[in-house]
């Protein structure tokens, strides 16, 4: 009896062991780099928004992209704000606009330059500007292909597409302003996306639904645990 104890206490020892292991190779997520990536993925829903309200001729497709125009819109706005106050840098304002690869912020890649808030390059940045630059160059210039690949997309298949999209963004914002409500130790930050990740959580059954009806199939349950409420007030908007 005693030598079966010994091997349960072992075990659970190891688990514990192993686990706080696990943690320790998961790296934190700082508030700069949420500010970046929440602002990106919000301009991002925003152009996509827009696009959705030139091309498709779907009355809920429209209805879901204005909502994700204003919603979004918004949420950017009081992020942007947060990210001046915490002398934090916002991305480029113009990182998915359709005439980015005319203006005169281009890097050599073509692609927005980053680190153009007015706290100025890189002011709280613990990672560095070069290497918080190259850390989000490449996931940058897959958001931009995306939205450029649904620009271009037929309108008989754009709809679908469209929602597709918006199912896999919000599942991804939700992962990130998860990820920032347990690591981001700035106090305002974590409460803008604690304030944010209903609303997404609401937007991404939103996306669900307008996907099944287009296809007529069934989606996954929401990515992440957590009770959803209706869209209320801008600075509950989502990023």
């Amino acid at each position: 009896m005693k030598r079966i104890m010994n091997h349960v206490i072992f075990t659970i020892t190891l688990g514990v062991i192993t686990a706080v292991a696990y943690a320790d190779d998961q790296v934190p997520l700082t508030g700069q780099q949420f500010v970046w990536d929440a602002g990106a993925a919000g301009m991002k829903e925003v152009s996509l928004g827009q696009v959705a309200l030139e091309k498709s001729q779907n009355p809920e497709v429209m209805s879901f992209a204005k909502h994700m125009v204003r919603d979004h819109s918004s949420a950017n706005k009081k992020l942007m704000e947060i990210a001046n106050d915490e002398a934090l840098d916002f991305p480029p304002t113009n990182l998915f606009s359709t005439d980015v690869t005319n203006s005169p912020d281009l890097g050599s890649n073509g692609l927005a330059a980053p680190f153009n808030s007015s706290a100025g390059i890189g002011t709280n940045n613990m990672k560095g500007a070069e290497q918080l630059m190259q850390a989000t160059q490449s996931a940058t210039n897959n958001e931009l292909a995306a939205v450029r690949q649904l620009e271009a997309s037929p309108e008989p298949k754009f709809d679908q597409a469209f929602a597709s999209q918006m199912v896999a963004d919000h599942a991804a914002a939700i992962q990130l302003f998860e990820q920032a409500t347990n690591d981001v130790p700035d106090k305002v930050l974590k409460k803008f996306a604690v304030k944010t990740l209903p609303v997404l959580h609401k937007h991404y059954e939103m996306a669900q639904d307008l996907e099944n009806k287009l296809s007529g199939g069934q989606n996954a349950n929401p990515p992440a645990a957590g009770e959803t409420t209706s869209m209320t007030g801008p600075a509950g908007n989502p990023q």
